[in-house]
């Protein structure tokens, strides 16, 4: 399947290099704003550089485009992909608001979507979501979460936090991916309270998050935040038979570890069990198997839908429009 993608920043080069591992993907095409970028990639990965987006959307021979631009870019393109009747895989979020999701929604033809919500395929995520499924935790009552990303100098001058460009700050990226993983892990969100701040970084959108969420039978409090300066990425789920500790994310948030403690953990007879994972990133590549597997007509239980990453932008979208209050979702 010929495959093209627009925008090479750090994602597409992620993509790209997934890309050339599945020998039934051809990387055919590749565009961003940037020629530089991209030309020293074109023998290692064995594509042409386009000379505009217009040029791989046009492209009759691609059947697949990856898009990885910025937030603001995000709808116009997709509907133009969709148009041509190619499958996307669109970086999150799809769009920056509802309006814009709803909007390329509405150009779904017989064209696949994904939403690009790769915290799905971590291997320590993935065994995570098989524990609650066996009941190794029980009846889960409350879950606790953080997602620190780093800073960067000048990130204050950067469109991810414009919020005319990019929508939102650290709640809509990187915080979307939490949403979309408490509803993959604990089932749908059905209220919520936010608390926003702007801890460092001196712009109009906030670089700190307090989540309260409630599901059906789990109470989640969630931090999310752009300053932590050492990534950090933590998921605690306890349950009335036990408590399950995550850690990690691989790479620079180190590699991705499981400890099962059970409830009575004094219990001489009592014995944590482990899982630790390698510390190669391989959820991008994962993702996009199950992805070119789903548009050969297969089935997958992990694959995010168009459904999926709607909902996600619709309830940070409604706890953007009603901070410091709990409302329904």
């Amino acid at each position: 399947m010929n495959t093209g993608i627009i925008g090479f920043g750090l994602m597409g080069k992620q993509r790209a290099e997934d890309v050339n591992k599945l020998p039934y993907l051809k990387l055919k095409s590749v565009f961003d704003i940037d020629f530089n970028i991209v030309k020293p990639f074109e023998k290692v990965y064995g594509f042409n550089t386009a000379n505009s987006k217009e040029e791989i959307i046009n492209d009759k021979e691609i059947e697949l485009v990856i898009l990885s631009v910025p937030h603001f870019l995000i709808e116009k393109l997709a509907i133009q992909i969709l148009k041509s009747k190619k499958h996307l895989l669109c970086e999150k979020p799809l769009g920056r608001t509802v309006n814009e999701a709803s909007s390329i929604l509405s150009h779904i033809n017989d064209s696949l979507i994904e939403p690009g919500f790769n915290y799905r395929y971590y291997d320590g995520i993935l065994k995570v979501k098989e524990l609650i499924t066996k009941n190794k935790v029980g009846k889960i009552h409350s879950v606790r979460c953080v997602l620190g990303h780093g800073g960067r100098p000048g990130m204050e001058k950067e469109w991810k936090l414009d919020k005319k460009l990019c929508g939102g700050g650290a709640l809509l990226d990187p915080g979307i991916h939490v949403i979309d993983l408490t509803r993959f892990l604990f089932g749908e969100i059905q209220k919520g309270f936010l608390v926003q701040q702007n801890a460092f970084w001196k712009t109009n959108v906030e670089d700190n998050v307090m989540l309260f969420l409630e599901t059906q039978e789990t109470e989640l409090t969630i931090k999310i935040s752009i300053t932590e300066w050492e990534s950090l990425f933590r998921l605690e789920i306890f349950g009335e038979d036990g408590a399950i500790y995550f850690s990690g994310r691989s790479n620079n948030y180190g590699s991705q570890k499981i400890r099962f403690v059970k409830r009575w953990f004094w219990d001489q007879n009592s014995q944590d069990e482990i899982w630790e994972f390698s510390n190669n990133e391989n959820s991008f590549l994962n993702e996009l198997t199950d992805f070119c597997n789903v548009i050969e007509g297969g089935e997958s239980d992990k694959l995010a839908t168009p459904q999926d990453g709607y909902r996600a932008i619709e309830i940070i979208e409604n706890l953007y429009n009603s901070p410091n209050r709990f409302i329904s979702l």
